[in-house]
């Protein structure tokens, strides 16, 4: 079993931040423009030549969408399994990885060379004019990568990961789905792509919101444990998702009010954005309390009586339209409901 910092140094994991990022494909777009000053190997001592050749060659590792949906279901499954096997210890397509980053050097990658690893990067301050030149995944916190299910969103996610471990694979984890996670993730990138997320190409958002909403469960019960920090940076990927995940966030707000105030499982839940054009403005994204007992009685409800459930929706309203809705003169519940639903269901102990 793999350990974490914490445990190899025999201290007390202390309470760190987890960030819930979305994926897109800003990283891409830097890599292959000659001209964007966030390009990483302007300037860099023993970067690659930058031209065709180069981008050629970001083509290959991080390929643009195809608008089949079919070719596009197919190239996904394809990228996910060759991902399983690049991450995982010394295979063929790890040593491949392997010469890849030689080429590409993601440690050089700049911190605004993305949204993702701008956001990641940006302190929090609104006074802040400047960020950082490089970021880093820390030891204590845990980075969750969300790219579409696709093929171009893993690939972007994988390079992000890279770029944050400093082009080290073996702090990239891939998790195909949260229910397969087993170990506390501290000190690690998690590229976790989301089935039925790739709108474009007819994704189910329900099933999208139960995966995300499952995710956040394990987040708190096993990959980070309780009592963390959660940041949200929301500035990547396709905007429809976005009042979802911002949904799913004040999910999570409500959950430090679940056990009590001395066993809180979140200790803090925000969420960014960034300016599009000026990735050093920070904009915060407003979040309310959701009212846990009231949610969750919804859900006894519809769980216990599911006939009356449909026929009449929850004995008390005011969460009609946000976590359940009418469909056809029966109620069932959101997609956002069904991610919550998810979130608020404690894994089964051993």
């Amino acid at each position: 079993m793999r350990r974490t910092i914490s445990e190899i140094l025999g201290r007390k994991p202390r309470p760190g931040t987890v960030h819930i990022v979305t994926v897109g494909l800003s990283l891409r777009n830097t890599l292959i423009n000659d001209h964007s000053p966030m390009q990483p190997w302007r300037n860099a001592p023993g970067a690659p030549e930058r031209g065709a050749k180069t981008r050629a060659h970001v083509d290959r590792l991080i390929p643009v969408e195809n608008p089949d949906p079919d070719i596009q279901r197919t190239l996904a499954d394809a990228h996910r399994k060759r991902l399983k096997h690049e991450l995982n210890g010394d295979t063929a397509e790890a040593k491949e990885l392997d010469a890849d980053i030689a080429v590409l050097r993601p440690e050089l990658f700049l911190s605004g060379a993305s949204a993702e690893l701008a956001s990641l990067a940006h302190p929090g301050s609104p006074d802040t004019l400047q960020l950082p030149p490089h970021v880093r995944a820390g030891l204590h916190d845990v980075v969750v990568l969300i790219p579409s299910d696709t093929a171009v969103g893993t690939r972007a996610a994988l390079w992000n990961a890279l770029a944050l471990t400093g082009g080290d694979r073996s702090r990239v984890d891939y998790l195909a789905s949260p229910k397969d996670a087993s170990e506390p993730a501290h000190g690690r990138v998690l590229i976790a792509p989301v089935p039925g997320l790739d709108l474009l190409h007819g994704g189910d958002l329900s099933r999208a919101m139960r995966h995300i909403g499952t995710l956040g469960s394990r987040l708190i019960d096993t990959l980070a444990g309780p009592g963390h920090r959660y940041v949200f940076h929301l500035t990547g990927g396709y905007r429809a998702p976005l009042p979802y995940l911002i949904g799913l966030a004040e999910g999570m707000r409500s959950l430090r009010s679940r056990n009590g105030a001395e066993h809180a499982e979140v200790a803090s839940v925000s969420a960014r954005m960034m300016h599009e054009s000026r990735r050093e403005r920070l904009i915060p994204v407003p979040l309310r309390d959701l009212p846990y007992a009231l949610v969750k009685e919804v859900f006894r409800e519809a769980d216990e009586h599911p006939e009356s459930f449909a026929a009449r929706g929850a004995q008390n309203d005011d969460l009609e339209g946000y976590v359940y809705q009418r469909v056809n003169r029966r109620f069932e519940l959101t997609p956002f409901g069904e991610g919550l639903r998810a979130l608020f269901t404690e894994p089964a102990k051993p």
